[in-house]
């Protein structure tokens, strides 16, 4: 068709309209009118230029949005023509549905086809246009299997595009094909996605296309704690529109409301409480009381606190206070709707309100009761507690108390009658025997705000805790068997005497001698007031005696109260009602058989030691003895050692005893710490290594010095000394690290081979010389500084004057040998550098000579000057050494034997010089350089035994490819000609598929071979990798 077709300028004018409708009408009308070939070949052409464009342009959005809708509009016109035809072709028409429109099929089959393409901008533009496709759709439309099958495997394919805008789009095309079970593969590609993929818009993209379900709840709940703001923003509004309430369990469900209230991000914090706070509690029916018990208000006190305080912000005070209901006419409770979570909701809102400022006073007034009245209902509901034996509802009983009592700490206490009823209902609780301790951290806020003053509130609670632990009890005494017989016989005695005189009382009365009647009626009297006074001496006698009550949980309330009174209490100044506290409950605490006690009676201490700093040193040792503590003490001091704060070489040796301490060696966390401490201090600076080199001396000392009992005799000294060594080893500084270059300068050696010298002189008999003098052999000496071994050569010699033991002198001897060996290196390098300067002197001498002969000169004073210097010995590959340093002899027409014999000399470090000592000493007449050639390969090459062992030990490439594996093979061979094994022990070696296929090689050439097997091997690798 012609470039200016319709189609072409109905494209183009999509671009810019926004009358869509009209032109899908047209676009229709020119689908109709056009033959079908032919509008699709000229459609399919046109829509590549859209497809070629990969920044997101708004009028190639709007070209390819249109594209979509229109394919989709014929296709449904279509359809819908059909099924308004003749009723006899109906059936006919149903039965065809199920094939795709001609023009949607074609697209579909155009995009699919170039799916793959090398250019991202058609790969990404093929993924939109799919899920732009299926989803103008609609929600009934039906597509095959073959076309279902044909996107699946395109798409999934896209999900692994390198480019992140296309995987986008993938997932975005796979949404409407993926099934919520458990074998759906496209949930599974979207949970690796969701879980894996390195770009946050990938992650954001698949949590919210992918369908909830038991499958991929746990990746859809681990996304509220990504890494990106926005994903963890999107995981929660996921979670508020598509998990109902009830698909998650209540711990899942307080995880998450704690993640997202506690999330550093303030938009994260938004989402969580305005959309899936509230999307639960439209779950809920506007209950909030059913929520938090969905959410288990007992065991989750703090995340149901944040979760209401922000509804109540949403909801608004004069909203929250309109509806709560829960409380009468006397803002109280009834007794039958009072539960964990409405007391937990009353003490909610009446702290919220509170927490506004005083201009909601009337509103708080409304919901909180009066003092006194509060006081009396609390009062009632304690007898609950009381009467209880059920422990769960126990349970719920002590945390209703705990929210009244924390209520209580809210009242007005400007009244002296509700500051008394408050006083006698706090202290009624505390020496209660049904109040346990976990009440008391909700009745000291209420007894801070009654009393007036600190040191008031401290008297007053160490007497209830004297209280407490020795209780008023009455105690009846009865009288001894004995006794109790004697009054009876005086009672029955006065009875008999009573009866008597009264029968003479009737005689007299009868007689009419009142004078004598008198007189006995008074005896009477007197008789029967003795009677009463005997009765009432046999009766029980009631005593109030003080017992004391040392059971675990009476200990455990009152260490609980002190620790309270310490902690949310501002105490500033030690007391003797404190020190009272600390002799009398604390300290006994300390050895009490329970567990629980003492981890109490720890944290008490720990607590007056805030207060009195004094007595921080006195119980440093206990407090040290909690793992926890002692690994933060040891960190803390680290950092401050580490960032100079602190400058301590006596506390880095406490450290370093501390580390090689046996007894901790089971504490992996203090271990770790200094372990990673130690060497980043030492080899940051060379002032921290000085400090290692003044705590040197000291840290030995200790060990050397430590009784049998102390743990610190079992470690080896040996091996602190080499650790120290190693520390102040100038080698081993970043600075000098980084370079790779050997160290000239040495100072902490340098210094530690004086102090120790001194040392062995200032004590030649203590058990300790042979130690100083191995330490004296591990030193690294700085090679250029003569003075020092001159210093250090005398003193060795006054040393061996005074040593007598064998062992330390030999040690001794290998001393002087290094030192000796440093200052003849020395002077040969002064001997070197003065004929270099001396040639040269007899060239600028001979500067007038003729131009022939002064450049012969001039070259031989280049040849002079020009100094070898061989790489320093290599102890693992010694044959490989002296092939490059006769190498460098050869370049350099060296043929001396002597020659070459100091040069290899001069390349030996201190450890090989040493071993070789007897034969730098003692060189034979001729063939030194041989001799020592002959003995370093003995000493440090490997035997025939050891190659062999090697050969037939090998397990597999390991990081090796065959041909690096062959060459340390054949190297390991040396001399000997491979036989038919070496073959079979190198195809062993390989993997199966290489080692099949090099099974018919016929090949004698080993190297051959091995780079064959390299072909094999990088293309398995490949194909791998491809997989």
């Amino acid at each position: 068709m012609a470039d200016t077709s319709p189609l072409k300028e109905l494209l183009i004018e999509c671009q810019d309209t926004q009358n869509q409708h009209g032109l899908l009408k047209t676009f229709y009308e020119l689908y109709k009118n056009t033959d079908n070939d032919e509008f699709t070949s000229e459609f399919l052409s046109l829509i590549r230029h859209p497809m070629a464009v990969y920044t997101r342009e708004p009028c190639v959005e709007k070209t390819i949005d249109f594209l979509s809708k229109a394919v989709t509009y014929v296709a449904a016109k279509d359809n819908k023509n059909q099924i308004n035809k003749d009723p006899k072709t109906a059936e006919i028409d149903e039965q065809e549905d199920d094939e795709m429109h001609p023009l949607l099929s074609s697209l579909f089959n155009f995009l699919l086809d170039v799916n793959s393409a090398k250019e991202r901008a058609i790969r990404f533009r093929v993924c939109q246009l799919v899920t732009h496709l299926l989803r103008d759709l609609g929600e009934g439309a039906q597509i095959d299997d073959e076309l279902y099958d044909r996107i699946y495997r395109c798409m999934v394919q896209r999900l692994r595009d390198k480019c992140a805008q296309v995987r986008v789009h993938a997932v975005l095309a796979l949404t409407r094909l993926q099934d919520p079970t458990e074998t759906c593969p496209i949930i599974k590609a979207y949970m690796i996605l969701m879980t894996k993929d390195p770009n946050m818009e990938v992650r954001r993209i698949v949590l919210t296309c992918i369908a909830p379900s038991t499958v991929s709840l746990p990746a859809i709940l681990e996304r509220t704690r990504d890494v990106k703001e926005a994903v963890r923003r999107s995981a929660y509004s996921v979670i508020a529109e598509k998990v109902p309430l009830r698909a998650l369990t209540i711990q899942q469900r307080v995880d998450i409301i704690q993640s997202g209230l506690g999330d550093r991000s303030e938009t994260v914090k938004t989402t969580c409480a305005s959309k899936l706070l509230q999307s639960w509690l439209r779950a809920c029916q506007g209950n909030a009381l059913e929520l938090l018990e969905r959410l288990d208000v007992q065991s989750s006190v703090k995340v149901c606190h944040k979760a209401l305080h922000q509804l109540f912000k949403t909801s608004g005070i004069l909203d929250l206070v309109g509806n709560f209901d829960l409380i009468d006419s006397k803002q109280l409770i009834p007794e039958e709707k009072l539960s964990c979570e409405s007391s937990f909701y009353w003490k909610s809102v009446v702290e919220y309100i509170q927490s506004q400022g005083h201009e909601y006073e009337e509103q708080l007034d409304s919901v909180r009761p009066n003092c006194i009245e509060f006081c009396t209902y609390v009062k009632k509901f304690s007898e609950q507690l009381r009467d209880c034996t059920d422990m769960e509802k126990s349970l719920d009983l002590e945390f209703i108390m705990e929210q009244l009592l924390q209520l209580l700490a809210m009242m007005d206490f400007t009244d002296n009658a509700s500051r008394k009823a408050t006083e006698k209902l706090l202290h009624n609780l505390l020496v209660s025997e049904y109040v346990g301790p976990s009440l008391v951290s909700a009745i000291l806020p209420c007894l801070e705000k009654v009393h007036a003053s600190t040191d008031l509130l401290i008297n007053y609670l160490a007497e209830t805790i004297s209280e407490i632990r020795e209780p008023i009890t009455l105690v009846e005494t009865k009288l001894t068997t004995e006794k109790q017989i004697t009054l009876d016989k005086k009672i029955a005695g006065i009875r008999v005497k009573v009866n008597e005189l009264r029968h003479e009382l009737s005689d007299c009365i009868e007689k009419q001698d009142f004078e004598r009647a008198a007189r006995i009626k008074m005896s009477i009297s007197e008789l029967d007031a003795e009677r009463s006074s005997l009765l009432e001496e046999s009766q029980p006698a009631v005593e109030e005696v003080r017992t004391h009550k040392n059971d675990p949980l009476t200990v455990l309330k009152c260490l609980t109260i002190i620790c309270e009174l310490l902690i949310s209490v501002n105490v500033k100044k030690w007391s003797p009602q404190l020190q009272g506290l600390m002799e009398d409950q604390i300290l006994p605490g300390m050895i009490n058989e329970e567990a629980e006690l003492r981890n109490l009676a720890v944290k008490a201490i720990g607590l007056c030691c805030h207060i009195k700093k004094n007595m921080v040193m006195q119980h440093l040792p206990v407090l040290l003895q909690d793992p926890d503590l002692r690994c933060v003490a040891a960190e803390g001091l680290s950092k401050l050692i580490l960032s100079g704060r602190v400058v301590s070489a006596k506390l880095l040796s406490h450290l370093l005893l501390m580390w090689f301490n046996p007894l901790l060696e089971d504490d992996e966390n203090l271990g770790q710490i200094l372990g990673s401490f130690f060497p980043l201090f030492s080899f940051s600076r060379s002032e921290n290594q000085q400090l290692f080199e003044e705590a040197f001396l000291p840290t030995l000392k200790t060990l050397t010095r430590a009784p049998t009992s102390s743990p610190l005799s079992e470690i080896n000294e040996v091996n602190v000394a080499n650790f120290l060594i190693y520390m102040t080893d100038a080698q081993h500084l970043v600075e000098n690290a980084k370079d790779n270059t050997i160290v000239k300068e040495n100072p902490c050696h340098d210094s530690l081979a004086v102090k120790l010298c001194n040392e062995v002189l200032s004590h030649p008999d203590s058990f300790a010389v042979k130690l100083w003098i191995q330490a004296l052999n591990q030193l690294k000496i700085s090679p250029d500084n003569l003075s020092l071994h001159k210093d250090l050569m005398k003193m060795s010699e006054k040393i061996a004057m005074v040593v007598t033991e064998k062992p330390c002198l030999k040690l001794l001897e290998k001393f002087r040998g290094i030192v000796s060996c440093l200052m003849d290196a020395h002077t040969e390098s002064e001997e070197e550098v003065a004929e270099a300067e001396s040639a040269q002197n007899e060239a600028q001498s001979s500067e007038d000579a003729g131009k022939g002969l002064r450049f012969t000169s001039i070259m031989a004073v280049e040849s002079v000057a020009i100094k070898l210097k061989l790489p320093t010995f290599w102890v693992t590959s010694p044959l490989a050494w002296f092939a490059q340093a006769e190498a460098q002899f050869a370049l350099r027409n060296i043929t001396q034997d002597e020659t070459k014999y100091f040069h290899v000399l001069a390349a030996l470090d201190t450890n090989t010089a040493t071993r070789a000592l007897s034969l730098l000493t003692a060189p034979p007449p001729s063939n030194k350089y041989g001799a020592l050639k002959e003995f370093l390969i003995s000493a440090f090459g490997l035997t025939d035994e050891e190659r062999a062992s090697t050969l037939l030990d090998l397990v597999g490439l390991g990081d090796y490819k065959p041909s690096e594996l062959m060459n340390n093979m054949l190297s390991l061979l040396g001399s000997h000609t491979p036989c038919f094994l070496f073959k079979q022990i190198f195809m062993r070696q390989l993997p199966d598929q290489v080692r099949a296929s090099l099974a018919t090689s016929a090949t004698s050439d080993y190297r051959a071979l091995a780079l064959e097997a390299d072909k094999l091997f990088l293309a398995m690798n490949q194909h791998t990798a491809s997989l």
